[in-house]
């Protein structure tokens, strides 16, 4: 059952009930991490979470480690 969350502003990583946070140390420039985040199927291979990655429409679809998915609609899109 999807679930549409409410919008929030940056200030919501201060207060957010739960956090998910990921890191991994890159020996590589700004540009090219940017450029590997517009690969969005490349995500998995980055994400150990992410089982899959695709763009979908105008925004992203994701299977997540245990069962869970997560779809991103870019603003302006349902």
């Amino acid at each position: 059952m999807a679930h549409r969350l409410r919008p929030e502003g940056l200030d919501f990583v201060e207060t957010a009930p739960v956090r998910h946070v990921f890191t991994r140390e890159m020996p590589v420039s700004s540009e090219a991490v940017h450029r590997a985040l517009t690969d969005v199927p490349g995500w998995a291979d980055c994400f150990p979470q992410v089982r899959t990655a695709r763009a979908a429409g105008a925004g992203r679809d994701m299977p997540l480690a245990g069962g869970m998915r997560f779809r991103h609609a870019r603003s302006g899109t349902p």
